[in-house]
């Protein structure tokens, strides 16, 4: 079936075409949707290739040109060139598809969380809704990869931000472009979140603009947003350097051993330090809480542990504060030493993030048994825990 496209300035179009005898169909629609079909009947051959052949002739002329893979049929007839679509979108590919081959190494749990490739479906929901009927070729790429994950895992060491469905993107852009969501500003709708920890951050996607195709850095707690890439396959191309065993072996001298002691800790309940009082406190003092997230239905578990002086490690998880601490120290074994402020905090922001976290939680938030302290109080609590690290 021959294909042709036609791409310029937010328009990006495929048509399709099969002559079966006497009968002509077509396929036709946005890149990236579904599409829809036609069919012609003719009263006999020689009708329907003269209309078969007529109708590539009028979509030539338009500035329809045939796709790579398809087979001449009709030649063009001083065809409009089209606009080409962003060339990135092959090269994204091709960097996703390595991407895979090293995660099976590298992060073979991550890779056996990754669902297969969104639907047409699925893609056509999202471009009706956000795209105005398209999106870009390096959406479309990135969501053909892998449709989101079953359960969350992080591709990287440095960002615990995972890859969003096309179905999750189209859920949360339409709760973060809501006017009447009680959410930190400047937010706009062409923005996509393709990316979130979970917890209310998110890295979009911008659709337009002398920015268009940068992942931009939301976060919930503030109004930092920073351009963290120029492009997916700038993330990409980051993502394969850090997954590259060349790289990995070049720090893996600095591996460190870290392990945290959590048996014979008492715990408190405290209201917020400020940031001069934190910087005070020896290695090993930890608080955790409880938080409800605007957007989540489960409220967190939340740790902070002092690893350093005013260097503080911070984790979360939905299933109790045990698989919290696992995380720190999971991520901290890492081969790369841990770098990434999303996990890594100073007094500063610990005293805005604590004095956050002390306000009290609704009792029935605690849904949990797994720790007493978290069924029987709300609130903030401190402790201080043995901080093992050896093999700087």
């Amino acid at each position: 079936m021959p294909r042709y496209e036609f791409s310029e300035g937010s328009h990006h179009k495929f048509w399709e075409i099969t002559l079966k005898d006497t009968e002509v169909v077509t396929h036709y629609g946005r890149i990236g949707a579904a599409g829809q079909s036609t069919s012609k009947t003719f009263k006999n051959a020689a009708e329907a290739k003269a209309a078969y052949e007529a109708l590539i002739k009028e979509k030539t002329k338009k500035g329809y040109a045939q796709a790579s893979g398809g087979e001449a049929t009709v030649p063009a007839e001083k065809s409009v060139p089209a606009a080409k679509a962003p060339a990135t979108s092959d090269a994204l590919s091709a960097k996703l598809a390595r991407i895979d081959v090293l995660l099976k190494d590298d992060n073979p749990e991550a890779l056996a969380v990754l669902k297969p490739g969104a639907s047409d479906a699925a893609l056509k929901a999202l471009a009706d809704a956000f795209g105005g009927g398209v999106l870009p070729p390096d959406l479309v790429a990135f969501f053909r990869w892998h449709d989101g994950q079953s359960k969350v895992e992080s591709l990287s060491q440095d960002d615990n931000r995972t890859p969003m469905s096309a179905a999750e993107a189209l859920d949360a852009w339409k709760f973060l472009s809501n006017p009447k969501a009680d959410l930190e500003q400047p937010y706009t709708k062409t923005w996509l979140p393709i990316f979130t920890n979970g917890a209310g951050d998110y890295l979009v996607f911008e659709s337009s603009g002398k920015k268009a195709g940068a992942l931009i850095g939301y976060w919930h707690a503030d109004d930092d947003r920073n351009v963290e890439y120029k492009s997916l396959l700038a993330w990409a191309t980051e993502l394969e350097k850090e997954l590259t065993p060349e790289k990995k072996k070049a720090v893996k001298g600095g591996k460190v051993k870290f392990n945290l002691d959590l048996s014979a800790t008492e715990w408190k309940k405290v209201k917020s330090p400020n940031e001069a009082t934190l910087a005070e406190k020896p290695v090993g003092t930890a608080y955790q809480f409880r938080r409800r997230y605007f957007a989540q239905q489960q409220p967190f578990f939340c740790v902070y542990v002092k690893v350093a002086p005013k260097v503080w490690y911070y984790a979360m998880a939905r299933a109790g504060l045990i698989e919290a601490y696992a995380e720190i120290i999971k991520i901290a074994n890492k081969s790369q030493p841990p770098r990434d402020y999303e996990w890594k905090k100073d007094d500063f922001y610990m005293s805005r993030e604590l004095e956050a976290a002390s306000v009290n939680h609704d009792v029935k938030d605690l849904q949990t048994k797994q720790e007493k302290w978290a069924t029987d109080h709300v609130g903030l609590y401190e402790g201080v825990i043995a901080v093992t690290q050896r093999g700087k």
